[in-house]
């Protein structure tokens, strides 16, 4: 399960992560906790702790003593081998976990409670036996209830003094020149046209209606474990005025 930002988040009562096989996070620098950069897995099965461990470093069998394993390569592997003061740091992080998660979560369930009440302006829904750890706040806005459009919310808000972003990113993934035009190895339609897929493979714009209609209607708000209440307590006030303004109109 690739999990990168839902550190400590539940999922049917499960923390994200532990559903699977392996569960992968990120540690880059605007995550819950960084090491710079990287990331790591978790995963319930020794054997495939040994196959990751070993993926990560060229394939080689750093934990037998025989002085010949490290010329036994079995298959391919990259080299994503972390340094020792990286590895260092990440392992520092997570001593705070705990407690940075609780209060991103703390401060995006009181910007929920804040806020689900307005017209329009749709929170995020977390169900029974789920948990949020916020990496940010999204909320979305329903053009039509709210009386405006989003990228017009998200002017106001800035002017209000709330930093966001509409949206998440550009577009879906699919949409990237790379996808669109499949040209991933310069002079070559590969991997599209490998023969070994045995299928056309195309990507279009309506190929995931429903994350393209996030992307078109989110906006985003930063969170971190250093907001305060005061600082909760602005942005549902921000928010509330941008949309108490255009309801009226």
């Amino acid at each position: 399960m690739f999990c990168a930002q839902s550190y400590l988040s539940y999922y049917k009562g499960r923390l994200v992560g532990t559903i699977g096989d392996i569960g992968c996070f990120s540690l880059n620098d605007f995550k819950h906790i960084s090491a710079g950069d990287g990331g790591m897995l978790i995963m319930k099965d020794e054997e495939l702790y040994y196959k990751a461990f070993r993926f990560a470093d060229k394939n080689y069998d750093r934990f037998s003593d025989d002085p010949m394993a490290m010329r036994k390569i079995e298959f391919l592997a990259p080299n994503y081998r972390m340094n020792e003061l990286t590895g260092a740091v990440a392992l520092a992080q997570l001593d705070k976990l705990d407690e940075i998660c609780r209060k991103r979560n703390e401060y995006g369930e009181k910007i929920s409670e804040g806020i689900r009440d307005l017209p329009g302006i749709h929170i995020p829904e977390v169900k029974e036996g789920n948990k949020n750890s916020y990496w940010f706040y999204m909320m979305r806005i329903n053009e039509k209830e709210a009386g405006v459009s989003r990228d017009e919310f998200s002017k106001a808000l800035a002017a209000e003094g709330v930093p966001n972003q509409p949206g998440y990113i550009p577009t879906c993934v699919y949409e990237y020149d790379l996808f669109l035009n499949k040209n991933a190895c310069p002079g070559s339609d590969c991997p599209f046209g490998c023969r070994h897929y045995g299928r056309d493979i195309s990507y279009y714009r309506g190929l995931c209606p429903t994350a393209e209609e996030v992307l078109n209607t989110a906006i985003r708000l930063s969170v971190s474990e250093f907001y305060t209440d005061i600082d909760a307590k602005e942005v549902i006030k921000a928010i509330r005025k941008v949309s108490e303004y255009y309801s009226k109109k």
